[in-house]
């Protein structure tokens, strides 16, 4: 429950008070400079943090709709907040073929927000742009080619061989650890593309380290020799390393709840690995709910309203 208190609390209002400042930025230069797509910058980022979402929330984050319900979303979306002049149907086509292509891409093994967040972020770069940019820049997103870049990085046996070559990184930094030390990094969990062979060519790494008592003292230190020891590799230019803020607990009864999808145990410790991964017959604990709910429902309107209150602090600079 602290988890995910902690992980709502950050995507809902700490990352949006960082976030605002950049975006408003963005968009009032752009709206100086002549019409814009969207008129409503607030409301429109706002709206773009639950749009698409089911709004329940788990220690990874929110889980998205279904895929149907987040072009459904998406589409309201766009013919509500971008109502600059001349937006209209040649815009709202080139949108619709590029929701279409993004439906499809990396389709067999992708996380199941990844859709949600590729078409929600051209959004929100898209809603500081002029009218008369828009249909080019659909048209633009998801080429053929990066797909077919996808498919040939996944089947040709790069992405065994980078991911193959990041845990034995990840194993010499973790062998780097003080034995002696009870808050030491005992493991690691890799999560995301690379656990569940849907990585492309500039996919990232995603680690939790997981410590007795869920210690951060020496994460800091375990972050930046991880990042060195990848770079001196030669890996983390085109997959760069990211160590979660903060460790969790070694605990199997922890991980089958937090990790809902595939994912990688590295320690020194057999025995360790052994209890933390998860078997073929298991289940996780948790199943992401991803349709509309009365819950959901009424937690997107609260989620909207705290995320309203995120960009009015940081204009206040609270």
């Amino acid at each position: 429950m602290k988890l995910t208190s902690r992980s709502f609390f950050w995507y809902m209002y700490t990352h949006i008070k960082d976030m605002w400042p950049g975006y408003i930025g963005r968009w009032k230069k752009a709206d100086a400079e002549g019409p814009v797509a969207v008129s409503s910058p607030r409301a429109f980022f706002t709206a773009m943090r639950v749009t698409g979402m089911s709004g329940r929330f788990y220690a990874l984050g929110g889980s998205a709709l279904e895929d149907g319900l987040v072009i459904k979303e998406f589409r309201e979306a766009f013919a509500r907040y971008f109502d600059g002049p001349g937006v209209g149907a040649r815009e709202m086509l080139a949108l619709e073929r590029f929701m279409a292509r993004a439906k499809g891409f990396n389709a067999e093994k992708r996380a199941h927000a990844n859709m949600y967040k590729n078409i929600r972020d051209p959004l929100i770069r898209a809603s500081t742009m002029r009218p008369d940019q828009l249909e080019a820049y659909f048209d633009g997103l998801l080429p053929p080619e990066k797909e077919q870049a996808v498919r040939d990085f996944q089947q040709s046996g790069r992405m065994d061989r980078t991911r193959e070559a990041f845990l034995d990184v990840l194993m010499k930094t973790l062998n780097e650890e003080d034995p002696n030390a009870h808050d030491r990094v005992r493991a690691a969990i890799v999560l995301g593309s690379f656990a569940t062979g849907s990585a492309g060519p500039s996919s990232d790494f995603d680690v939790e380290a997981l410590v007795n008592g869920a210690s951060n003292r020496r994460l800091g230190d375990f972050s930046r020799r991880l990042t060195a020891n990848w770079t001196a590799a030669g890996g983390h230019a085109a997959n760069p390393v990211t160590v979660h803020d903060n460790a969790s607990w070694p605990s199997w009864g922890l991980v089958n709840i937090i990790q809902t999808r595939y994912y990688l145990v590295v320690s020194a410790e057999p025995a360790l690995v052994a209890r933390l991964s998860r078997q073929a017959f298991e289940n996780p604990a948790v199943n992401l709910e991803r349709g509309h709910t009365l819950r959901g429902s009424l937690n997107r309107a609260a989620q909207r309203a705290l995320v309203m209150a995120g960009t009015v602090a940081a204009d206040l600079q609270l």
